[in-house]
């Protein structure tokens, strides 16, 4: 029950709290970082104390309330008395374990009994709803602030239970560099709590968390760092814990979720956190450091370490980008107070919280009567046993089995492809996997990662673990060798880890990290993640491959691949097999069809262009071979397959569908580079088909269309058949230039009657009159040019407009003796008149035997 005076009065007192706190700390913005922190920590302190102040000090009641008001309860709450029974009825038929991927599978019900009780009418009774006093608005926004509250705690749990996964997945302190800062550092130091160090590959900046039990985690990287650097770093993680940092900052959080709505909360928390960093850093200085080098240091650090990186929230770094700048002018000012704390300071904060907090807390408002609510009257016992039907989505309540002694399917496979949550794991600081993916790095270490329906499952291996025989676990290491399997389902994390120490295996699986026995059940998940890190990566694959083939034959290795889901594993299967001796070209479109469910087109890819090249030109083959390049959308990728393909010089039908295919090649890069190469595959007597002139013209790039032409003149298989066509697409040539260039070699096949008009539609198309000069020119070079030719050269000069370059243009024709008859005479005149240099007309009707017009 909530009463909303009382609600709406705690708000103001924290409101007016720390507005008294802001109050204080601008009065001592010139105080120390220490000082600062401690005052902003005190008020939020304080501000999570306010609503338990009244149940220690006497009452002040200074306001008149409203009446109480009550939040309506569930009607379903009515039945849940203590005598209630609740039985989860699993309706799927009896499986083995692990043989569904997902519970969502299994429908449930839910059957609520409760022995008849008498029962007291509440809220959620008809008469209370009849005549309730609680406004929906109050309801509404209290269900806002559960909402919020409720966001802000999960994000405050997320954290903690990231702190534990962290934790569990690092090692301790192992490089000697940091072990010696360590000792270096504590040899002048002593701490009453015992203290942890710990190191990770996998972190980018130090951190510490902890209370009772402090934790200091290094990244394994800065043991190439500076001795003095290191120092730095080892002097702020102790300030921290010297300090409480981590419970002020867990309080802070608390008080942050609490009044998430109050702007004043979340300012005040900032505000706190500057100063605590600001304070280790002081403690730094103090101890000697550079404040040159120190800046160095945190800016360093905060370069390096990346946004969203899998430091948990409630953990304290020595870096965050977002207070860098402040950061660093309070390390480079020489005039801060770097004054730590004494007792007589806390003493003096602890006294002023207590003068605010006791009398404000105490404030409360006056009783007012309340008439008695209409639903106080006894009503009908509880309801007799219902059953709930949950939908689908729901059925993961039927984890409760552990205490209800239910039997449901095991869901520990994880299996890929149902649409969980995708989750980031970190190999290295530069290497990371998202939802799923298999990554190797230079020295052989690997990780695979695979989501399924809120699980999530990453296998890591150190150096190259053997397995044994059965597959089911992890027979021997090299020194130094890890093998760790981590599944998350929800907020629940397994981890198995095998770690090879002087010569032997350890092995250690827990539960949350708690250490807890293998059973069988456990085993066989085990076994299923062994065996899906082998499939996925393709770990020792060809030495699998040779014995599954040996003893299950070509179809155990079929039925092997099927059940692959990763990519990569899959391609390397397939490549394998594909390259298998004595393959079949049946054995080959068996597993051609295997492609359809690789997802990656350079997988894809890669599973092609094992196939052997003898058996590519079977039209078997080659059928399945064109229909599993369709799918690859990739150009580049499907590039690089179906030129490999046309090299062999497969049949004119395979290259017509080659051909096709070209058409759907976006980049003209790859689609020029693809119809090159069928140029040359076909025979030397054949002629360019109608199919290649349509994928030319989807290439937009005139440089790249321009070589592709030249290329096929050159090729000798530009027929006059298809003539016409090759000049069709020179005009879709915008560069003058490209265009030119391509005339010119298509004059070397000679100029058909036919083509002539053709021919000048393109050369009119060019606007650079020293390229147009330079083709009619050529025209003009070829051998005996008919009439025909001679009078549409004539006409084309004309669009000349520079005097000299069409000058030249006749003045050439003139000296062949092309000029041969009145009609082309009289053409020749017109373009002559047409110039308007006087020199230059005059030069061009003297070489025709034309004596110039007197000015």
């Amino acid at each position: 029950m909530f009463d909303f005076s009382a609600v709406s009065l705690i708000v103001a007192k924290a409101a007016v709290l720390l507005l008294l706190t802001t109050v204080v700390a601008f009065g001592a913005r010139r105080a120390s970082a220490a000082i600062r922190h401690l005052i902003w920590t005190t008020g939020l302190f304080a501000t999570l104390l306010l609503p338990i102040v009244p149940l220690a000090v006497p009452s002040w009641p200074t306001l008149p309330t409203l009446p109480s008001l009550s939040e309506p309860l569930p009607a379903i709450a009515a039945a849940l008395t203590p005598d209630a029974v609740v039985t989860f009825v699993d309706e799927a038929p009896a499986e083995p374990a692990f043989a569904s991927p997902s519970l969502a599978s299994a429908p449930a019900a839910v059957t609520i009994a409760s022995e008849p009780a008498p029962a007291v009418a509440g809220p959620g009774s008809p008469a209370f709803a009849e005549g309730s006093g609680t406004p929906r608005w109050f309801r509404f926004l209290l269900s806002v602030w559960a909402l919020g509250a409720a966001a802000a705690g999960t994000w405050l749990l997320a954290g903690i239970v990231g702190l534990r996964r962290l934790a569990r997945r690092a090692i301790p302190l192992e490089s000697p560099a940091w072990i010696e800062t360590v000792e270096d550092v504590l040899d002048d130091r002593t701490f009453r709590r015992p203290l942890r160090f710990l190191e990770s590959e996998t972190i980018p900046t130090p951190c510490t968390w902890g209370i009772y039990r402090p934790v200091i985690l290094l990244p394994t990287a800065g043991a190439e760092w500076t001795a003095m650097r290191r120092r730095h770093v080892v002097i702020h993680e102790l300030a921290h814990v010297a300090r409480f940092d981590c419970l002020t900052h867990l309080v802070s959080r608390i008080v942050c979720a609490i009044h998430w709505f109050n702007p004043l909360v979340w300012l005040a928390a900032r505000a706190a956190r500057v100063a605590r960093e600001q304070a280790c850093d002081d403690a730094v200085l103090n101890d000697g450091g550079l404040p040159s080098e120190y800046a160095d240091l945190l800016l360093d650090t905060a370069r390096t370490a990346p946004f969203g990186s899998d430091r948990p929230t409630v953990a304290l770094a020595i870096a965050h980008r977002s207070q860098l700048g402040d950061r660093l002018l309070a390390v480079l000012d020489p005039s801060r107070r770097r004054r730590g704390l004494d007792r007589g300071a806390v003493a003096l904060a602890g006294f002023g919280a207590i003068s605010l907090l006791l009398p404000l807390g105490a404030v409360t408002p006056r009783e007012a009567s309340v008439p008695e609510p209409a639903w106080a009257a006894p009503v009908a016992a509880a309801p007799s046993p219902t059953q709930i039907r949950l939908e689908p989505a729901l059925a993961p309540l039927a984890a409760l089995a552990p205490v209800t002694g239910i039997v449901v399917q095991d869901p520990d496979r994880c299996r890929p492809g149902q649409g969980g949550t995708e989750r980031t794991y970190r190999m290295s600081s530069s290497t990371t996997i998202t939802g799923e993916g298999t990554a190797t790095d230079d020295e052989g270490n690997r990780m695979v990662v695979w989501t399924g329906s809120d699980c999530a499952v990453a296998v890591r291996s150190r150096r190259n673990p053997q397995f044994t025989a059965a597959e089911d676990d992890v027979a021997s290491l090299p020194k130094g060798g890890r093998f760790e399997i981590t599944y998350e389902r929800g907020k629940t994390e397994r981890r198995y880890v095998v770690v090879e120490r002087n010569g032997a295996l350890e092995r250690r699986y827990t539960i949350d990290g708690r250490e807890t026995e293998l059973d069988p059940a456990t085993a066989r998940w085990r076994q299923l993640a062994i065996l899906e890190f082998i499939r996925r990566s393709g770990y020792e694959a060809e030495a699998r491959v040779a014995r599954i083939m040996k003893t299950s034959g070509f179809d155990g290795l079929v039925r092997e691949i099927e059940q692959i889901d990763g990519d990569g594993g899959k391609s390397t299967y397939l490549g394998l097999a594909l390259r298998a001796p004595g393959v079949t070209s049946a054995q080959v479109t068996e597993l051609l069809a295997q492609t359809g469910t690789i997802e990656s087109d350079g997988d894809q890819a890669q599973v092609l262009a094992a196939i052997p090249l003898a058996l590519l030109l079977e039209p078997a083959v080659s059928a399945e071979y064109l229909a599993a390049v369709r799918r690859i959308e990739s150009d580049g990728d499907k590039t690089t397959v179906l030129t490999r393909l046309v090299r062999q010089r497969p049949t004119a039908k395979t290259l017509g569908i080659v051909l096709d295919l070209a058409s759907t090649i976006d980049s003209d890069g790859d689609r020029t580079s693809l119809l090159t190469a069928t140029i040359d595959a076909y025979p030397n007597t054949a002629t360019l088909p109608e199919a290649f002139y349509t994928a030319a013209r989807g290439i937009d790039s005139d440089g790249d269309l321009s070589s592709l032409l030249t290329h096929a003149l050159r090729s000798g298989k530009v027929e006059a058949a298809s003539r016409e066509q090759f000049l069709d697409l020179v005009n879709a040539i915008e560069s003058d230039g490209d265009r030119a260039s391509t005339l010119i070699r298509f004059l070397e096949g000679g100029l058909d009657g036919d083509l002539v008009p053709a021919f000048f539609k393109a050369a009119d198309g060019i606007d650079s009159d020293g390229d147009k000069a330079s083709v009619l020119s050529r025209v003009l070079a070829t051998s005996n040019p008919t009439d025909e030719v001679v009078a549409a050269l004539l006409s084309s000069a004309r669009g000349i407009s520079s005097d000299g370059d069409r000058s030249s243009v006749l003045v050439r024709a003139a000296r062949r003796g092309l000029v041969r008859t009145p009609a082309l005479r009289r053409a020749y005149l017109r373009a002559a008149e047409d110039i308007s240099s006087d020199g230059d007309r005059e030069t061009a009707l003297r070489a025709v035997g034309e004596r110039p017009a007197e000015p």
